[in-house]
């Protein structure tokens, strides 16, 4: 029996358009009707209920499920566009109640696509083999979010110490044919008091490629986490494909390790076997490994992968393990502005970093913290490390003793030895103050774009990246651009002494760039920039006052343009209004760094003033190059005066979505706004920008042609910048 929605004003919706509906707000009166029909919105009640509309399911529909305790196996198989909700309240999904049998799989998703497993419980299965949901074969776009998981386990005691063949999961996903499973994302879900034996809680292996592991807390459970893994041969998959790939696992919280004290190298997340895999923005805390990189089955590789502004504190044997201890390659790991905060306190002293059998990987602009007298790099015994990189870390203990860092490991290049002076290390908080040296101490060729640090904050900030998973505002300054001085007090000139201008500074922040310049100013301005230090060529101004500097923009009265043409000739591009005030002895300006294309870490500025006639009659620098600006050196980091985040003026709507995206956001001031939809690879897929006044706008972006699966939205407006993640289906 299926039970629809029905409104009198639309036609039968599937899945994505009453999604779609929903969020827009065009369902406001629902009836029930009891039909058959294909795609339809099925209400259960029962075990069995659901059972059956499971395993009959058409494409389309959506199983709503009553409040309520429900016993499984369910099984999803063959299926296509399905989704599986509660409908008024906690649906209780269960299995085995006895450790004495094996355990079910309360959920098995198998061979199937577009699947939505939202705001479940899956609990009480115990037995050796149980799962809370299990995905295998092959299927494209599994999406489990808003779950929780509890109690589930190969025994119902935490401390038992299990055999190799003693597992259960919470979660896994197992690609086991020629065919990937494929875009899939495991969000927002709560995993706790699980034992999982020689397993983990949630499991990526086999043929698995593009999945998202993100926002999930997992707390109190035994063994492993989180684990992408690989070249196993249970499986099923061939040799060629059988590992995970390609994949992201961020901002997950892994807490509290539970498990039996003989357990060996639990960790709170591990790619083992897995390749180009990017791990990010956790925190792991409490545990016996904070994180992992490893090869377990001998004679295969683990490549490519990346760990990057996590934290790690606590955790008894390592905060990060690193290579094989089989004759298994793994090579290429970048670990850089990561935490590692008093781990390594067990029985043997690992080290913050403990380094097994490993090749060309690159180490850098970590903060590692170990207790007195205990290492911060560890080169565990009859193991080697090759064509590695180690440069720019920090090392401090408490004792302020930084002799004997390392075991077999030789010294750190640019290294910093000093106290990082975190916000509060005895509640926790392992953000920096602004005076840190670890502030603008990292790797002066990292860029750091499109990364955000532990706290969500844009890096880099400063000169230069910070050291450690935390990126600083450092000393705030904010400016105001209002022709007042006095919030530039603190910031250095670039240039003096020019004809009727007297003085010129720059600043900037993450959004923004700010030019100031003071003397006498008659009726118009020119303000010049050169942001990729290019003096010659196509896009590079040459003016007859500053003649060794070629200027690609150039602000005059207000408005933003971008030359257009070669050496002297005036050509120029609008690209539309700035923020600017300027009175007869002031001008204060901030332009949108988004908008300047700003390449290398010097910007060029010139000013010039300008009778009624556009006949120069002031100028600043004098010579024949632009003042020279360093990005992020203006004295501190520029707080800007907001009065709402963009990231609360903006909606984006519907997600998932399908053939269409709307943005919605509010432009508090006349600039140029720029949405964009970035693939997990990268690419730009869709693009929409325009010049806008104040005021509320919708807009909507065509998704055609843009591969299904997981996406970015960049919005850049009122100076800001803000990324949503959707799925496209």
């Amino acid at each position: 029996m299926k039970t629809i929605f029905f409104q009198p004003t639309y036609s039968f919706l599937n899945r994505n358009a009453f999604r779609n509906a929903c969020r827009a707000g065009f369902l406001s009166l629902l009836y029930f009707l009891t039909y058959a029909v294909q795609g339809a919105n099925v209400y259960v009640s029962t075990s069995s209920g659901l059972a059956s509309a499971c395993s009959g399911a058409s494409s389309g529909d959506v199983i709503f499920i009553a409040a309520g305790n429900y016993t499984g196996p369910f099984v999803l198989s063959g299926k296509n566009n399905v989704t599986l909700k509660s409908y008024n309240g906690t649906v209780n999904l269960e299995g085995s109640s006895s450790t004495g049998t094996n355990g079910i799989n309360i959920l098995h998703i198998t061979n199937s696509t577009n699947i939505l497993v939202d705001g479940l419980v899956f609990r009480n299965n115990w037995g050796n083999t149980g799962n809370g949901i299990i995905v295998n074969g092959t299927g494209n776009e599994i999406d489990i979010v808003n779950c929780e998981f509890y109690n589930i386990g190969w025994t119902n005691s935490k401390t038992t110490m299990p055999t190799s063949g003693e597992n259960a999961h919470a979660i896994v996903v197992v690609g086991s044919t020629s065919s990937a499973i494929q875009n899939v994302f495991i969000g927002n879900n709560s995993v706790h008091d699980c034992i999982t034996g020689y397993s983990e809680s949630i499991t990526l292996v086999g043929n698995v490629q593009n999945f998202l592991v993100e926002g999930n807390t997992l707390d109190g459970n035994t063994n492993i986490g989180i684990d992408a893994a690989g070249h196993f041969s249970w499986t099923g998959a061939p040799a060629s494909v059988n590992y995970a790939r390609s994949g992201i696992i961020r901002e997950n919280v892994v807490k509290n390790y539970a498990g039996p004290a003989a357990l060996d190298a639990a960790g709170g997340i591990y790619v083992d076997g897995g390749s180009y895999i990017t791990i990010e923005n956790n925190i792991v805390f409490n545990y016996k490994v904070g994180f992992s990189v490893g090869c377990e089955v001998a004679g295969k590789s683990s490549t490519g992968n990346i760990v990057r502004n996590n934290l790690a504190y606590d955790c008894t044997l390592s905060g990060l393990f690193l290579g094989s201890n089989t004759t298994s390659t793994v090579s290429g790991t970048q670990v850089y502005n990561n935490t590692f905060y008093k781990c390594g306190t067990g029985t043997y002293d690992n080290g913050q970093i403990a380094l097994q059998n490993n090749t060309s990987s690159v180490i850098k602009n970590n903060i590692m913290y170990p207790t007195d007298w205990r290492y911060a790099i560890v080169q565990m015994g009859g193991t080697t490390t090759s064509s590695h990189t180690l440069a720019y870390n920090l090392y401090w203990r408490d004792n302020a003793n930084t002799s004997s860092l390392f075991y077999n490991v030789s010294g750190d290049a640019n290294s910093v030895k000093q106290n990082p002076l975190f916000v509060n290390a005895g509640s926790d908080d392992y953000s920096i103050s602004s005076s840190s040296p670890a502030v603008d101490a990292g790797d002066p060729s990292f860029t750091g774009s499109g990364q955000e640090d532990l706290a969500g904050n844009t890096r880099k900030q400063g000169s230069a990246v910070d050291i450690g998973a935390y990126e600083t505002a450092g000393a705030s300054l904010n400016i105001t651009v209002d022709g007042a001085t006095s919030d530039w007090s603190s910031v250095s000139t670039i240039a003096t002494g020019g004809t009727n201008l007297t003085s010129l500074k720059a600043a900037d922040n993450t959004s923004n760039f700010y030019v100031l310049a003071q003397g006498s100013f008659s009726t118009n301005y020119q303000v010049f920039l050169d942001t990729d230090n290019n003096s010659t060529g196509s896009n590079e101004y040459t003016s007859s006052s500053w003649s060794s500097t070629g200027f690609n923009y150039m602000i005059e009265n207000g408005t933003l343009y971008q030359y257009t043409g070669t050496g002297s000739s005036w050509s120029w591009s609008s690209l539309g209004g700035i923020t600017a005030v300027k009175n007869s002895s002031v001008l204060e300006l901030s332009v949108p760094k988004s908008s300047l294309g700003i390449s290398g870490s010097v910007v060029r500025v010139a000013v010039a003033s300008l009778n009624s006639g556009y006949s120069m009659v002031g100028s600043i620098p004098s010579g024949t190059s632009g003042a020279a600006y360093t990005i992020g050196s203006a004295g501190s980091r520029v707080a800007v005066e907001a009065p709402v985040a963009l990231s609360n003026m903006l909606s984006i709507f519907p997600n998932p979505a399908t053939d269409f995206l709307r943005v919605a956001h509010v432009q508090d001031r006349e600039g140029v706004v720029v949405i964009e939809v970035i693939g997990v690879d990268g690419k730009q897929y869709a693009e929409w920008s325009e010049l806008l006044p104040q005021g509320s706008y919708q807009h909507e972006l065509s998704l055609k042609g843009i591969s299904k699966g997981m996406a970015l939205v960049r919005v850049a407006a009122n100076g800001e910048t803000t990324v949503r993640r959707i799925i496209i289906r």
